[in-house]
Formats: structure tokens, C-alpha cells, sequence
């Protein structure tokens, strides 16, 4: 783990307590300077007087003056000793969060409003801070060289935490919205596969609501070999989930029925988004924070019946053209209707899909002659 996220840890809350409105301590240039030289001159001596140098907070009043005595010894000025080493604290943790991140990942991060350290700028303050950044060299060699009392273990099981974790909390609050709204366009389709897994029953004859004027001329027929393509949302040869720099095509469903077969599958495929954490902390300069996976599913059934409906050449008002429904019944209980009315010079068109459990449906179909 970077050196500066084991002092962060242990050090936060000892300028938390003193800097909660952000106000001066008053911190000096000397003040700096001594605490850098003297860091863990201090720590030692705290722990001897049995003060806890990594949580100021914990220093009562009738410690305060011991605390106080020590800091001066190693030339943080009083009054104000403990606040000044809280607060140099503080702010050295951020110079050193600072020297670990490159100058590319944190321009950019700037660039999209976003700030990496954020969270540990939250409670210090900035005349403060200006004091112990003009002595940066020397405040990252103390935190460099700081003794801490980290088993071994301890250390390798930090070794995973990394600025990354700060860069992805900032990350996540500036992409996550942008995620779930590209996980709400393909809702759709997911709910429409998990709904096509358990639909069974009929929803009844389409043409007889869609169609009432001309029900009555509507004759059982021969399915005249069509086969039927049915199909929502995007082609799933367009969904690409290495498409990381476009929304691009993001979900469909496509189906082929061909009453001369026994089974038909129905496949589906949509893009997961999610945030990116590997490409965010690896800040190479050309990652994209949102990840894309491709997930494809399939149902496929068993053909029990194909029936088909047409409106009949004779009927008394056939003029209007043509009218069809199929009608798609399955082993395992899934039925689809599928009605069409179109015009004999084909400017006028509609159709309907209708699926037991599923209102509004929204599926296309064509026919085509073999």
C-alpha cells in the first residue's frame, strides 16, 4: 500500500476533531518544518507519556498540557501546540496523496469536475494547507520515513487499498447516475426474457378486439409455409459491448418460428453497464470508467400448433385489405398471437403481438413466403 494511505488512516482522526470547521490553527512555517524533522521523535514521546499520537481527540484536558509541552520541545510553537499538529497533519496527508498520483490522472479528473482527495480536504484549512504545501519536499520525506507499528499482514492486506479507492468513490458519484439510466433502457428486454420464461395460457383471439368491423370474415386457413420473424429492440448483431465510447445498440430479442419445425428458440442479448474500478485505478490516461458486458440468453420451445387466420377474399368489405393472425401454441405453454392488417397498396399497416401475462407488448413480426 502507498505509504500515505497507512498515515491517513491512522492520523485522519487526530485532525478531525480540531479542524471540523475547516479554521486556522495558526500553523507556521516553522511549525512545519519542526513537525517534519520531529515526526516520530513525537510519536515516540507521546507514546511514552501514554498519549495517542494518532488520535488527538483522545487527549483530555489534564493531557493537553503534557501534549503541549512535547510539541514544543520539538518546535511547534504554542498556544494551540495540538491543534497545529493536527492540522499539519491533516494537510500533509493530502501533499502526500498529492506526490502519488500522477500529474495526467489528476488534470484529468479536473477536467470532469471531479477531486480525488476530496474527502480528506473536507476539514482542513486552506491558509493552513498553503503553509504546509510551500514545504511539500520535506513533509513527504517525514511521511516517507514515519515509523508505524503495522504487523506485517496488516500492511500486506493494505496493500490493496490504493488511491483508486478515493478516485472511485469520486467516479461513482459522478457516473453512476449515467449507469443507471443505461441499465433502465434495457430493462426491457431483461424483463421481457424473464416474463417469456414463465408465460403460459392463452390472451384469446387478437382480431376479433383489434379488427371488429371485419371479425366476421375471418377464416382458419392454410399457413401457406410462411415463416414468421419476430423481434424487439435492437438487432443483436449491432450490440457490441466493446462499444465503450458510444450508448450504441443495446438490447434486443429476435425469433424465428417455421411451422414445419418442431422447436423455435428465442434469443436475447443486452449490454450490462457498471463502473469500471480495475480501468479507474489503473489512471492511464484512456480508460473508460464505465464497463459494458454483453449478456446473451436464449428460450427455446417446443412446437405443439401453428394455426392461421385471414380475412377471406370474398368477404363483403374486403377492400380495405388484407387481415392475418397467427396464432403459435407451445409444449411448455407459451402461446403468441400475432395479427396484421395492411392495405393493398401497402401504405397502411398495423400489427399486434399478444402474450397471456404481458400488457402492451412491445413485439414486432414480418412474414415472409419461403
Amino acid at each position: 500500500m502507498k505509504k500515505f494511505l497507512i498515515l491517513a488512516c491512522m492520523l485522519f482522526a487526530a485532525a478531525f476533531s480540531f479542524a471540523q470547521n475547516a479554521k486556522s490553527a495558526g500553523v507556521t512555517d516553522s511549525d512545519v518544518k519542526s513537525w517534519a524533522k520531529n515526526l516520530n521523535s513525537i510519536k515516540t514521546e507521546f507514546e511514552d507519556a501514554g498519549l495517542d499520537s494518532e488520535d488527538a481527540s483522545s487527549i483530555s484536558a489534564k493531557q493537553k498540557a503534557q501534549a503541549e509541552k512535547i510539541l514544543q520541545k520539538y518546535g511547534i510553537a504554542g498556544p494551540g501546540s495540538v491543534e497545529k499538529y493536527a492540522m499539519i497533519t491533516q494537510c500533509a496527508t493530502v501533499v502526500y496523496a498529492e506526490s502519488q498520483m500522477d500529474a495526467q490522472s489528476i488534470a484529468m479528473m479536473k477536467a470532469m469536475g471531479l477531486d480525488p482527495l476530496a474527502a480528506l480536504k473536507t476539514n482542513i484549512n486552506e491558509k493552513d494547507y498553503k503553509v504546509v504545501s510551500a514545504n511539500s519536499k520535506a513533509v513527504i520525506a517525514a511521511m516517507d520515513g514515519y515509523e508505524d507499528n503495522t504487523s506485517v499482514a496488516a500492511e500486506e492486506d493494505d496493500d490493496e487499498f490504493d488511491t483508486g479507492d478515493l478516485a472511485v468513490q469520486q467516479y461513482k458519484k459522478y457516473y453512476q447516475p449515467q449507469i443507471d439510466e443505461m441499465n433502465e433502457d434495457t430493462k426491457y428486454i431483461r424483463d421481457l426474457y424473464e416474463k417469456l420464461s414463465k408465460a403460459k395460457g392463452d390472451c384469446g383471439i387478437l382480431y376479433k378486439d383489434s379488427d371488429k368491423q371485419h371479425a366476421s370474415g375471418y377464416k382458419k386457413a392454410e399457413s401457406k409455409n410462411r415463416t414468421i420473424f419476430i423481434y424487439s429492440g435492437d438487432s443483436l448483431e449491432s450490440i457490441d459491448e466493446n462499444d465503450k465510447y458510444s450508448d450504441g445498440c443495446r438490447a434486443g430479442m429476435e425469433g424465428k418460428i417455421d411451422p414445419r419445425k418442431k422447436d423455435f428458440t428465442l434469443d436475447f442479448a443486452w449490454i450490462e453497464a457498471s463502473l469500471d474500478e480495475d480501468e479507474i485505478r489503473s489512471m492511464n490516461g484512456a480508460f473508460a470508467a464505465i464497463a459494458k458486458k454483453k449478456i446473451t440468453k436464449s428460450l427455446k420451445f417446443k412446437l405443439k400448433s401453428f394455426e392461421y387466420y385471414e380475412l377471406a377474399a370474398n368477404y363483403k368489405d374486403y377492400s380495405h385489405g388484407t387481415g392475418v393472425e397467427y396464432i403459435i401454441t407451445t409444449n411448455e405453454g407459451l402461446v403468441i398471437h400475432l395479427w396484421g392488417l395492411s392495405s393493398f397498396d401497402g401504405n397502411a399497416y398495423e400489427s399486434k403481438t399478444g402474450i397471456k401475462g404481458l400488457d402492451d407488448v412491445d413485439i414486432s413480426w414480418y412474414a415472409e413466403n419461403d
